[in-house]
């Protein structure tokens, strides 16, 4: 069961908070079923986010395809410094992705 019940209905007000809170430095999201459709509203948030420093994504089911959407979302955002997307069955597929200048946990 999800943590706090957030799922990939959830992905749509998850990208608006992230894209019009400019005070937003941290956003724990763990234990909650972003899946990879999830991740991928998030991503679209994270491409032009100015303030979020660090993302917690751990255990949501987000496997290589929410790892590859990510890795490509963050290609151009270089706020972003701390991204944990441990326990998401994420394999070396997943995590060979480029991830530059982040501190991943897997």
């Amino acid at each position: 069961n999800p943590q706090n019940y957030i799922t990939t209905k959830s992905g749509p007000a998850i990208r608006a908070y992230i894209e019009n809170n400019q005070a937003l430095r941290r956003l724990n999201l763990e234990f909650n079923e972003l899946l990879q459709k999830g991740t991928g509203f998030i991503a679209d948030a994270l491409s032009s986010s100015h303030t979020l420093r660090s993302l917690n994504l751990k255990a949501n089911c987000i496997r290589d395809e929410g790892a590859m959407i990510l890795a490509q979302a963050l290609e151009d955002n270089i706020v972003l410094e701390e991204l944990d997307i441990s326990l998401n069955e994420i394999t070396p597929i997943g995590a060979g992705c480029n991830f530059t200048y982040l501190l991943i946990s897997f």
